[in-house]
């Protein structure tokens, strides 16, 4: 498989990375302005438009939580102006400004003892450092949005049968499993006890990709997001120009991750009325594209690329870790993989990356 090596005068390195190709290339290119925005907070705007109403409106005078979808069906009653940038996009955009990339944890970062789609598990991928998390949501037989990524319980829980045709307060009695098979203490999380955790994780900052299984309504997922207010920290994998449009137009401050596979894909997404601010690119699991990452950096495009499966197995086999570092080198803003340890450590300074996490955390969570 083509990959790059490090003489190859693309290469970031893993320190003084703002190289002379980038600044060749213009100190502050036009693409990248608009991620400049939220420096001058939002809020602003909205809070003067609020003030208005008040002084113009007139005086005026001085049940139960539904069992299902709780959260999401709190949104509030009158929508937000857009923001600029979606928070999480900003948020890896101001990293790729300091050439710092992610290790996006593929179902989490599962390990021995520590299970696919479990909160223990994201706790422990998160005590790496600043990372990302890819998570899969699934639905109940009455209608609860819960984390597993096979559409049996047979894998990965105590449990057996269609995920789909399960009530939720049976699967909330399983146990998950671990990869090899191994029962854990570890219950299966509502999305709602997810976006939970990330808001109140208080290690190194995380950010989770919510990938939407087959048969959930992916913007019912959206306004689940938007009713923790938790844009910041979690971001909707989507796989098409309409799937994009339905979650963004569900939540304004969404972002998504959606598949890019040449340049012109982002003008049949714009024609589609998605917003390029508000997106990742998700640039698929087979052959590097360097010049593709390149183009969408160009354009202000975070750039993810999945290393699972072949790409794993090949580095795990060679013990050439330092492939997954020539990959960020040729473009890869956010790297997926089943390896999330050890790719972290071949992309990361850790003193540099969590400087740098925490600073763009604070300055668009």
């Amino acid at each position: 498989m083509p990959e790059h090596t490090a003489a190859d005068p693309t290469a970031r390195p893993l320190s003084g990375w703002f190289s002379l190709s980038r600044l060749a290339a213009g100190l502050i290119p036009k693409a990248r302005i608009p991620a400049l925005a939220p420096a001058f907070s939002p809020a602003l705007p909205r809070a003067l438009v609020a003030i208005g109403a008040v002084l113009a409106a007139p005086v005026a005078g001085h049940g139960q939580e539904p069992a299902r979808e709780p959260l999401e069906a709190q949104a509030p009653a009158q929508a937000q102006a857009p923001e600029a940038d979606a928070p999480a996009i900003a948020y890896l955009r101001c990293l790729d400004a300091a050439d710092v990339a992610l290790v996006s944890a593929h179902r989490g970062g599962p390990a021995p003892g520590y299970p696919e789609n479990a909160l223990e598990t994201f706790a422990h991928a998160a005590s790496l450092g600043p990372v990302a998390l890819e998570v899969d949501v699934r639905r109940s037989a009455d209608g609860v949005l819960l984390l597993m990524h096979d559409d049996t319980l047979d894998r990965t829980t105590t449990g057996t049968g269609p995920v789909a045709d399960t009530p939720w307060q049976r699967i909330a009695g399983l146990r998950l499993r671990d990869n090899d098979g191994a029962a854990t203490d570890f219950a299966v999380p509502t999305l709602d006890a997810a976006l939970a955790w990330a808001l109140g994780w208080r290690g190194a900052p995380v950010l989770l990709q919510l990938d939407v299984k087959r048969g959930v309504d992916i913007a019912r997922v959206a306004r689940a997001v938007r009713a923790h207010n938790a844009e910041a920290v979690a971001t909707v994998i989507t796989y098409s120009a309409d799937a994009a449009a339905t979650a963004l137009a569900a939540n304004d401050r969404l972002g998504v991750s959606v598949s890019v596979d040449a340049e012109a894909d982002l003008k049949a997404l714009a024609a589609r009325g998605v917003d390029p601010r508000r997106i990742l690119a998700w640039t698929g699991v087979g052959a590097p594209a360097p010049a593709l990452w390149q183009a969408l950096d160009a354009a202000g495009v975070p750039v993810s690329f999945g290393t699972m499966w072949d790409i794993d197995r090949a580095i795990a086999a060679s013990g050439d870790d330092a492939r997954y570092r020539r990959l960020v080198g040729q473009g890869v803003d956010l790297l997926a993989t089943d390896r999330a340890a050890a790719a972290h450590a071949a992309i990361t300074d850790p003193d540099r990356t969590s400087q740098a996490a925490r600073r763009c955390a604070a300055r668009h969570r």
